[in-house]
């Protein structure tokens, strides 16, 4: 039970984190906001990539946020064809639904936050996935 109980410990630890340095990162006035921009723009940016690539960018991820990042998914469906800014933004704030956030800056924020936090390999090779109109919102 001890070991169960700190595998869990440091999972939940890994997960408050990366919320409180999102929270930090995008000037967001709680941890439940900084939380709303994670379920709104992780699941966005999975569905632009191929399903291999969703994967390991999915395996960088602490557990818990991995599952905010595979909650709905439908991997017979992506990558999605839509690629615009206009688009991109439009799926973050269906997902952001009543929140007062802003998509974009909800978006850039999680953006250098993976770009803090995921190794720069596999960082260029999301870029990389995604349309060129869409990398303009990871920071330069």
């Amino acid at each position: 039970m001890q070991a169960t109980q700190h595998l869990f410990a440091d999972t939940l630890a890994k997960s408050d984190e990366w919320v409180q340095e999102l929270a930090r990162i995008g000037g967001f006035s709680s941890p439940e906001q900084a939380y709303s921009a994670l379920h709104a723009v992780l699941p966005t940016l999975r569905d632009r990539l191929t399903v291999e690539e969703a994967a390991q960018l999915a395996s960088h991820l602490p557990i818990l946020i991995r599952g905010v990042y595979y909650e709905g998914w439908r991997p017979a469906a992506v990558p999605e064809r839509r690629r615009s800014q206009q688009d991109f933004l439009a799926a973050i704030a269906d997902r952001l639904g009543n929140s007062a956030l802003d998509p974009e800056r909800a978006c850039r924020a999680v953006f250098e936050q993976l770009e803090r936090r995921i190794a720069p390999g596999e960082v260029e090779e999301v870029k990389h996935m995604m349309h060129h109109r869409l990398r303009d919102f990871w920071p330069l």
